[in-house]
């Protein structure tokens, strides 16, 4: 039993980790199972229990190495698992979901009818062992559908598919199970419908997972079990917005995508400003609510002490087989049947859902909170369209648009198709451009490897401006080419809000760079036709541009106007200890912009730390970070910038030599829990700040967004790895426009067009070298 249940823990840790500690972990999770299962009698009741855990993790570690052996393994532990459990044994359920699973990819791995057969019985078997309050008659019901699906597509008899619809429609209903299951099996239920031709029925599914995704990753949990939760359901947005296209409703696309993206920080601001009316508006209302929520999250997010009480069974999902029930590893209920834990549980779950909803149906009777925590109507998103087009990018599996956003009351939403450009087309685009660039790889030392990966980013522009940016910018009538000399007013301004894996790519700057100007027409790229701005969400755009607080005068500048800043903070950490090199100009950096902000405040080493950052960021409204930043690829999360850790010893010469004492990181956790109410501008001249993950591309988890969500209206970040020598030129051209060289207080308004500027003399100076300069961004108003 211990050796079970070690594999089990093992299995729930692997989910957690980068995936070369992942595999390690797999490994030692099915060697323990397989002991549990050699050192147990064959008379022993709880035998089927170590098998049916073995058949789990041996799935999950061909997951890894896509290995027949594992899968004949873990047919055969399957199939035994079954086989010694007496008929009508409460754990019989989860013993035939997982032998579905395997017989499931048995048959992704060979196509072999024998396994395809196999795979549909027993998931039959699965569901009519089910019983009415089993707490995972989502997950086993998906998991039969997903093999009832393959069968369809194999054989071309409907009767598979109808019969997978209706398996689906009832998990979706199903009120015991976990939202997480439930969101799959809605999601499932999506694109089998698609399949089936029927867009109002898959609309109406992605429309219903997407109003559960709140519920997957409530506020209360931890960071890090949130982003885990939504972290699954990547690429939900963009598969709900083409429902809704094939379905001919742009508006509600717009409204699914925007919806589906960005969670966890919607919920932060809906806790500043939804719950505040609510609060406004009614006392009573706002406690009743606060009380049920927390008992919903209680109820759906069950312990791991309690899980291994009920004697952990594994359980296959996601990792095992597309649609299935996916998900971390979960209790099954022990050799006595799902646990009274977990009945008990499953019977509150349906309960409080009941609750829910009327609930919110009082809340939204009441003025000005008609739309409280649901989707935003596209109405209102439009508005923010106002100072020029958001241009929000979807992929997905067989499709990619863009939906550009227009303040136009009779036509808000311009829908362009994009032909050939699927999200796994941007995939293989974007590894090609990060090929290197990740936390870990070792910096290019070698000229060809420079001037290759060079030559890919050039093509990587030519092919965003070929295939999206300039159809999207002909369509809305971005037709003539601007230069420098035009000023502010005369440029037109558009946002970019990419989701899922267009995050990864550089929109702003996409074109042909190297182009002959006398060749005649308008410039090709978008860098000359418009002012480029980012968004996570248009809400994120909304919140940015919330009304400005008046502000107290800058030493040196006199009174200013509301939004133009009160005063600057200059944080640098030039010399890390444990960086791969040090940054050489980061000093002169710092030292040119004090000349241009005078009366700014310098932070230097061993004073940066991040916890004097933290406390000085509220009297700043502009702040400057010149300093080596760190993106973890695996917890975005922890993701941070390099500061001091306040020892002062270092044994820096000067000249970029040494080091600066400790290092201590300043995370997007600390950042994002933050709400600073007068912070204006934060420029961030340091390393990948804007880099996230796949899993969370959608929820925007890396340094700039943690900024933005902060409370900075404008934020400059980086999508890769940045020159030491550009980046200093950049920020200096940048501040050098925003102040009128050195001659006025800086005007935070105009921060997107002097950073578009400043990018526009980087090319001028390198256009055959982007990585210079097309990794700098605008997010913010």
């Amino acid at each position: 039993m211990l050796q079970s249940n070690l594999s089990g823990a093992l299995l729930i840790l692997h989910q957690w980790q980068d995936p070369q500690d992942a595999e390690r972990t797999i490994r030692e999770a099915v060697a323990a199972a397989r002991t549990a299962v050699v050192v147990t009698e064959r008379s022993h009741p709880d035998l089927p229990v170590f098998l049916s855990h073995l058949c789990a993790a041996l799935m999950f570690r061909y997951a890894v190495t896509g290995g027949a052996r594992e899968l004949a393994a873990a047919v055969t532990a399957g199939r035994r698992a079954v086989a010694l459990s007496p008929p009508g044994h409460p754990e019989q359920t989860h013993r035939l979901a997982n032998l579905t699973a395997a017989w499931r990819l048995r048959y992704r791995h060979d196509s072999s009818p024998r396994a395809l057969r196999e795979a549909v019985a027993t998931a039959r078997r699965a569901v009519a062992s089910l019983a009415p309050d089993h707490p995972d008659e989502a997950s086993v019901l998906t998991g039969c559908a997903a093999a009832l699906r393959s069968a369809w597509r194999a054989e071309a008899d409907r009767t598979y598919l109808e019969e997978a619809l209706g398996l689906l429609d009832r998990a979706v209903r199903s009120a015991v199970s976990p939202v997480g299951d439930r969101v799959k099996a809605a999601r499932a239920l999506g694109r089998a419908a698609l399949e089936a031709g029927e867009p109002d029925r898959a609309l109406r599914s992605y429309e219903s997972a997407v109003d559960l995704l709140a519920q997957l990753a409530p506020w209360r949990l931890t960071r890090a079990d949130r982003e885990f939760g939504l972290g699954e359901m990547e690429g939900l947005g963009s598969e709900a917005a083409g429902a809704a296209l094939s379905n001919g409703d742009p508006a509600r696309a717009v409204e699914l995508l925007e919806q589906a993206r960005g969670v966890m920080l919607q919920q932060t601001l809906d806790m500043r400003g939804d719950l505040d009316k609510l609060g406004a508006a009614s006392t009573e209302l706002a406690e009743e609510f606060e009380a049920l929520r927390n008992r919903r999250d209680a109820a759906d997010h069950i312990r791991l002490r309690e899980e291994f009480d009920e004697a952990y069974a594994g359980r296959a999902d996601e990792a095992s087989g597309a649609d299935s029930s996916g998900g971390r590893s979960s209790p099954g209920g022990g050799p006595h049947g799902p646990g009274r834990a977990l009945r008990r549980i499953a019977a509150e779950r349906a309960s409080m859902d009941a609750e829910w909803h009327a609930l919110l149906t009082r809340i939204r009777a009441l003025p000005e909170l008609e739309d409280f925590l649901g989707r935003p109507a596209v109405e209102t998103l439009r508005r923010q369209a106002d100072g020029g087009h958001i241009i929000m990018l979807a992929v997905g599996r067989h499709r990619g648009d863009a939906l550009v956003v227009t303040p136009d009351p009779c036509s808000p939403v311009i829908v362009i198709g994009l032909p050939d450009v699927t999200e796994n087309r941007v995939i293989g685009r974007a590894e090609r451009l990060l090929e290197g660039r990740v936390p870990g790889s070792p910096p290019v030392t070698d000229y060809a490897q420079a001037k290759r990966r060079m030559r890919v980013l050039t093509e990587t522009l030519e092919w965003q401006w070929d295939r999206v940016a300039g159809p999207v910018l002909e369509r809305i009538g971005l037709t003539r080419s601007f230069g420098p000399d035009d000023g502010p007013g005369e440029w037109p301004r558009i946002w970019w809000c990419p989701a899922g894996v267009t995050a990864f790519l550089p929109w702003h700057a996409s074109g042909h760079h190297q182009e002959d100007p006398t060749r005649g027409g308008p410039a090709r790229t978008v860098m000359d036709r418009a002012v480029s701005s980012w968004t996570p969400t248009i809400r994120a755009l909304a919140h940015a541009r919330r009304p400005a607080r008046t502000t107290a005068p800058v030493t040196g500048f006199g009174a200013t106007a509301p939004g133009t800043g009160t005063g600057a903070l200059l944080v640098d950490m030039a010399r890390p200890a444990g960086a791969p090199r040090p940054l050489r100009h980061v000093t002169t950096e710092i030292e040119r912009l004090a000349v241009l902000l005078p009366g700014a405040t310098r932070v230097g080493p061993p004073h940066s730390t991040p916890r004097t950052v933290l406390d000085r960021l509220p009297a700043h409204p502009v702040v400057h970070f010149a300093c080596h930043a760190v993106s973890e690829w695996g917890a975005p999360g922890r993701s941070g910038l390099l500061l001091s850790d306040g020892d002062g010893d270092g044994d820096g010469d000067g000249n970029g030599n040494g080091r600066d004492g400790g290092t201590a990181r300043l995370t997007v956790d600390a950042i994002s829990s933050l709400h600073i109410k007068g912070a204006d501008l934060a420029y961030l001249s340091a390393c990948s700040t804007t880099l996230t993950n796949q899993r969370l591309a959608d929820e925007s988890v890396h340094i700039t967004a943690g900024f933005l969500l902060s409370g900075y209206r404008r934020v400059i970040g980086t999508l890769w790895p940045v020159d030491d020598t550009a980046a200093k030129e950049i920020a200096v051209h940048f501040y050098t426009r925003l102040t009128g060289e050195g001659g006025t207080a800086p005007q935070t308004r105009d921060a997107a067009y002097a950073l578009h500027l400043a990018l526009h003399q980087g090319r001028a100076r390198r256009p055959w070298a982007p990585s210079l300069w097309a990794a700098h961004l605008y997010a913010g108003a």
